[in-house]
């Protein structure tokens, strides 16, 4: 793993996102440190490229003369078969390695979840690496079935609205079905109708946005409330020491704070919401502390001997 770890610390080609990445899955898997790579897990930035960069660097032993002295060769042995011609004749193994992959194509052929999955991670490829944030995940879950309710929805308020362009048996159930009902439910039927195909285009479109995002930054937008506390946690693992003693003290001094107003208001929403937030807040910088600048322990004073 050692040479495939000097290769990405060698590549100039790449994107600092891109090597980012994969350093933060060689070190997620060489290292039993949960807390060294959660720090990472919360995206990128320079300064935690840099970082990273010497954990991985210390984690495999590497020193900057074995990065220079490198040389790749797998890919030297893959030019000179190309050059030499020695890779003629592998079109049955070509074929073959390509076969699982049709058959898994064939698979999905009837899936339309599974088949925008995989066009979703085509687009955004972060989301196949291990180190991915769960949170992303359950984003995409949302985005398909977001999009798939406004076409739904959309189509049935097309039809209602415009009876005429009905040609399916579908809709001309959902006019017969409409039709009974009174114009009161009309009224209300419609109204939903509009307001939940806006909803969950505005849903797909803040999704989208969220992934766009990091896909470009290799960091967490956080405008989407399920990405609030990896959002938070990001802007905390960015802090220096005394960024973090300061937001915990005021942190402490706020979540003091919010639960003298919720014994005077008990069940405030907005106050419940902001000490969640707190809370959390000072939960990660705890454990940052803790883990990066542990409390030095006091020297102990030098007895010294005085001759009588």
């Amino acid at each position: 793993m050692k040479n495939k770890v000097i290769k990405v610390l060698k590549d100039s080609e790449s994107s600092q996102v891109q090597k980012y990445n994969e350093l933060l899955d060689f070190i997620s898997r060489s290292t039993k440190n949960t807390n060294l790579v959660r720090t990472f897990q919360t995206g990128f930035s320079p300064s935690k490229y840099d970082q990273l960069e010497h954990q991985v660097k210390k984690q495999f032993e590497i020193s900057d003369l074995d990065i220079y002295n490198f040389q790749d060769e797998e890919n030297n042995q893959v030019q000179e078969l190309t050059a030499t011609g020695a890779d003629q004749g592998n079109g049955d193994q070509t074929q073959s390695n390509l076969e699982p992959e049709n058959k898994l194509h064939i698979a999905l052929a009837g899936n339309e979840p599974a088949q925008e999955g995989l066009k979703i991670r085509d687009e955004y490829e972060f989301l196949n690496d291990t180190n991915c944030p769960e949170e992303f995940h359950i984003l995409v879950g949302q985005k398909i079935t977001a999009w798939k309710e406004f076409a739904k929805e959309h189509q049935q308020l097309a039809i209602i609205l415009s009876p005429e362009e009905a040609e399916t048996e579908e809709g001309k159930a959902i006019l017969t079905e409409f039709a009974e009902l009174s114009d009161e439910e009309k009224e209300e039927v419609i109204y939903q109708l509009a307001k939940s195909t806006v909803e969950n285009f505005q849903l797909n479109a803040d999704i989208k946005n969220e992934l766009d995002f990091y896909k470009e930054q290799g960091r967490v937008l956080g405008k989407h409330p399920k990405l609030k506390f990896l959002s938070m946690k990001q802007e905390i693992y960015e802090m220096s020491e005394a960024d973090l003693i300061n937001h915990r003290n005021n942190g402490q001094k706020n979540v003091s704070k919010i639960k003298k107003e919720l014994e005077a208001e008990p069940g405030k929403e907005s106050a419940l919401e902001r000490l969640e937030n707190w809370e959390y807040r000072v939960k990660i910088v705890l454990e940052r502390l803790a883990t990066e600048f542990p409390p030095k322990e006091p020297s102990k004073p030098v007895k010294t001997i005085t001759k009588k």
